[in-house]
């Protein structure tokens, strides 16, 4: 054999060599590819999900009291104010008596206990409602409270929960709004399971989101 055509044939075979290894490894390339996209997108969803912040509802339970006493403040001045006129014709025959007796009657005891029972019965409202995974609940006992907890979580954004205590009432006055600027302003009467499906529903935007 001549060196020149040992040389094409050496040419040819070796060419036919790098285009095989080229193959292999582009088919290598596929593989390692199609395994690691779905980790790299995986991980990408991953830094959206962590780089927005778990919303905060701070439940202002000092302003609820202090609503919730006044109201008994008042529901009692009311009685005083009424009994000799409640005795002479009956309750049905005077102006909101029935309403304002229900309130008398329910402010025979502190009405911070009602108040700290529903405000318990709305933190496991909120625990239990899968619609309210990744919402964080803290409350608010006022200044002097030892538990710093949510006097730190005020210091971020987050959403102020107030409920307009009224004593006896099953279903509660609430307002939130969102802080520090206090827009997106929201509100609503509900009972604990009620509030609990709103305000979720409203701190992680499944409806319209609230600009102002």
């Amino acid at each position: 054999m001549s060196r020149e055509r040992w040389a094409d044939e050496g040419g040819i075979a070796a060419n036919h060599l790098n285009l095989g290894m080229k193959n292999v490894m582009e088919r290598q390339r596929y593989e390692c590819m199609r395994h690691i996209a779905p980790l790299v997108l995986a991980v990408a969803a991953i830094g959206i999900s962590c780089s927005k912040p778990k919303p905060t509802v701070v439940l202002d339970s000092w302003w609820s009291t202090d609503v919730a006493r006044t109201a008994c403040m008042q529901a009692n001045q009311w009685r005083r104010d009424n009994a000799a006129l409640v005795a002479q014709v009956g309750c049905a025959a005077v102006t909101a008596c029935p309403e304002m007796m229900a309130r008398v009657e329910a402010c025979v005891a502190d009405p911070a206990l009602e108040v700290r029972g529903f405000e318990t019965e709305l933190a496991t409202q909120l625990a239990a409602d899968p619609r309210c995974d990744a919402v964080q609940f803290v409350i608010f006992n006022g200044p002097t409270d030892s538990d710093k907890t949510a006097s730190n979580a005020m210091q971020g954004p987050h959403w102020s929960l107030q409920l307009d205590f009224e004593p006896g009432a099953r279903k509660q006055p609430w307002s939130m709004p969102r802080s520090p600027d206090l827009n997106a302003f929201t509100k609503g009467v509900g009972d604990p399971k009620e509030i609990a499906a709103t305000v979720c529903a409203v701190v992680k935007e499944r409806g319209a989101k609230l600009l102002n």
